[in-house]
C-alpha cells in the first residue's frame, strides 16, 4: 500500500505538476526570445524535465491497479520497461548535464566577464546542449538493440499480449545502457559539484 501511494498515485501528482510548470516555463523562455545562451539552456532544460516528467506519468500509470485490471491486453511491467523506464532515465541524465552545462556558464560569466560572450554565443551554446541529448540518447542503444516489445503468448495466462522479447546477442549487451546511465548520472554530480565550488572560489577571490 505504501509503494502504491507514493509509487503510483503521489508520484502521479508530481509528475502533473511538473509537466504543467515546464510547459509555463518553456513559454516564458520562448517569448523572453532564444537570441541569448541562457533562455537557450533553460528552454531546453525545461522541455528535457518535461520529457522526463511525461514518461514518468506514463510508468505509474502503467503500474497503477485500475489500469493493470483494465483488460489492457500489455504485460505491463514489460511495456513500461521501455516505453517509460529507460526514457525517464534518458531525459534525468539530459537534465543533469544540462545543468552541468548551465553551472558551467555561470562559472565562466564570473571569471571571464568580458569574454564571456566571445567564448559562449547561443550557437554554441545550441550545439553543445544538442552533443548532450544526442549522446544520451545514443547511450540506450545497447537496450534498444537487443529489447523489444512484441504480441507473444503467455501459458499462465492463456493470453497473447504485447511483452518483451530479447535479441540472440542480449547476453553481450545486458547492463550496459544502465552501467553507461551510472556513470553518466555520478559524472553529472561531480560536474555540477566542481563548477560550484570553482565559482564560490571566483566570488572570494573578488
Amino acid at each position: 500500500m505504501v509503494e502504491m501511494v507514493n509509487g503510483v498515485y503521489l508520484s502521479s501528482v508530481i509528475s502533473v505538476l511538473g509537466i504543467v510548470g515546464n510547459v509555463l516555463n518553456m513559454a516564458v523562455f520562448v517569448k523572453f526570445g532564444l537570441q541569448s545562451t541562457i533562455n537557450i539552456s533553460f528552454t531546453m532544460l525545461a522541455f528535457s524535465d518535461l520529457a522526463s516528467m511525461v514518461t514518468l506519468l506514463w510508468y505509474n500509470v502503467c503500474g497503477s491497479p485500475e489500469f493493470m485490471t483494465s483488460g489492457v491486453p500489455f504485460i505491463f511491467a514489460e511495456v513500461k520497461h521501455l516505453t517509460a523506464g529507460f526514457p525517464h532515465a534518458c531525459f534525468s541524465r539530459v537534465t543533469s548535464w544540462v545543468t552541468v552545462y548551465i553551472t558551467a556558464e555561470r562559472f565562466l560569466c564570473v571569471a571571464f566577464p568580458l569574454k564571456i560572450k566571445r567564448m559562449i554565443t547561443p550557437r554554441k551554446a545550441a550545439g553543445v546542449i544538442f552533443v548532450i541529448y544526442a549522446v544520451m540518447i545514443l547511450s540506450l542503444l545497447p537496450e534498444y538493440s537487443t529489447v523489444y516489445l512484441t504480441w507473444m503468448f503467455y501459458p499462465s495466462l492463456n493470453k497473447t499480449l504485447l511483452g518483451l522479447a530479447f535479441t540472440n546477442n542480449r547476453e553481450d549487451f545486458d547492463g550496459v545502457s544502465l552501467l553507461l546511465y551510472a556513470a553518466f548520472m555520478i559524472a553529472s554530480f561531480f560536474g555540477i559539484t566542481g563548477f560550484t565550488i570553482a565559482l564560490l572560489v571566483v566570488f572570494k577571490d573578488q
